[in-house]
């Protein structure tokens, strides 16, 4: 396969692994030096993004006034509003928080890389100087544990769906207060209008104009914030507006609404977590770590076994402020 002696081999792979492990090790010198230099430029670089941005955005008072219908303004809002984008963040959270109780007992690839050398004789890495191995880690945590940490994710995520259905609710509410704002706004306007004396010279027409443009800036400013859109300055035409049945409000005033029942009882069940947690605490916890058979190794060893990890306990039977820690045992394959 290869026209040389075994000596021009060998002579020849020897050189080609000192320039591999001088070219790796420059590698991560050159790499950890300009990571650091990358992450000033990429700060400065967003920065002056968010200042162009910023730059960018129009005079709030050179924005077009539109009126959009309340199905238009309420389909924006759930699609745009900054609150409800949080809530429905945060239960993609609690979601992921499920999974990730399991995934602790998900094997893992450890590899562990060694290099003795003087910082003069760099330039003289050989192979010898390296060690390296790769070896599987599984994780048994301990089994008192599993079964609260799921619990808690699973409600943890029930308690996210609540908050985000409150969270709707509480944005149709304000939607509406504000659409009421702006119709008591025109109903004003339109009152002291028809209340100025005959003789009047524009003057009190143009002060009366002034406030109602004032009023109206203020209440589009609210309409940007719940819709989540500073395009322009929306208004909601409240003849658009759902007419509120009192009758059936009354009714349902009545009784206790299950929402907010159930966000009671959540808050009531997170005490009740919070004291199973601490009496949790007072028995003992094992951690198992099994180590595979190594899969890798330079130096040609074996390396397998298993880890007990520290129980720990604490009880009555303790001193203030101490615990107890049973001993980690290693045991080889």
């Amino acid at each position: 396969m290869f026209p040389f002696p075994p000596v021009v081999r060998s002579f020849l792979f020897s050189l080609f692994e000192r320039a591999w492990l001088r070219t790796a090790l420059c590698f991560c010198l050159c790499a950890t030096v300009c990571a650091s230099c990358s992450v000033d430029r990429h700060m400065e670089k967003k920065a002056g993004e968010l200042m162009a941005r910023m730059d960018a955005v129009p005079d709030w008072r050179q924005l077009p006034r539109k009126e959009i219908s309340w199905h238009q303004a309420l389909a924006m809002m759930m699609e745009r509003n900054i609150d409800l984008k949080k809530s429905e963040q945060s239960l993609k959270t609690t979601k992921r928080s499920v999974i990730n109780v399991f995934t602790q007992i998900i094997p893992g690839v450890n590899l562990d890389w060694m290099l003795t050398k003087e910082l003069s004789d760099l330039a003289k890495v050989t192979a010898s100087d390296v060690e390296y191995n790769t070896n599987i880690l599984f994780n048994m945590p301990s089994l008192t544990q599993i079964p609260f940490d799921y619990y808690s994710a699973k409600a943890a995520v029930y308690t996210a769906e609540k908050t985000l259905e409150m969270k709707k609710r509480e944005l149709v509410a304000r939607l509406y207060q504000q659409v009421l704002s702006y119709r008591n706004a025109q109903i004003s306007y339109n009152n002291q209008l028809s209340s100025l004396p005959y003789d009047d010279d524009g003057v009190q027409k143009k002060k009366l104009d002034l406030e109602r443009e004032r009023n109206l800036n203020e209440i589009s400013q609210g309409f940007a914030v719940l819709l989540g859109n500073m395009d322009a300055r929306w208004l909601v035409k409240p003849e658009t507006m759902p007419r509120l049945d009192w009758g059936r409000y009354r009714a349902a005033s009545r009784q206790l609404d299950l929402l907010v029942v159930t966000m009671v009882a959540m808050e009531l069940e997170a005490s009740r977590l919070q004291v199973l947690n601490a009496k949790l605490k007072f028995f003992p916890s094992v951690d198992i770590n099994f180590y595979s058979p190594t899969l890798f190794s330079s130096t040609g060893g074996t390396y397998g076994g298993f880890f007990c990890g520290s129980g720990r306990y604490e009880g009555e039977h303790e001193p203030a402020g101490r615990a107890g820690y049973a001993p980690d045992i290693l045991v080889p394959v």
